[in-house]
């Protein structure tokens, strides 16, 4: 689970900070790359964001998607769409 977040973590800061790379990004990235499951890609970022899990609590199929939109360009959350 620890890789997986990781590995989330990653692929959301290298998503963002894609637009705007420096020494200083491409050396934080080699070390979330080096940390997770390895080599990032808008691809394999988007597999994961769609990938189902088992939820530790409750045992329910999930995946990110479950909570927010499957649209990786709106990172928003269902909750916070109800909420306002």
């Amino acid at each position: 689970m620890k890789a997986y977040i990781t590995a989330m973590t990653a692929i959301c800061l290298a998503y963002t900070l894609s637009v705007s790379a420096s020494p200083v990004t491409d050396s934080l990235l080699a070390q979330y790359a080096a940390e997770g499951k390895g080599e990032m890609s808008a691809e394999s970022g988007k597999s994961l964001w769609n990938e189902t899990f088992a939820s530790p609590r409750s045992g329910d199929q999930r995946s990110c998607t479950t909570c927010h939109t499957a649209d990786l360009r709106r990172m928003e959350s269902t909750s916070a769409r109800a909420n306002g």
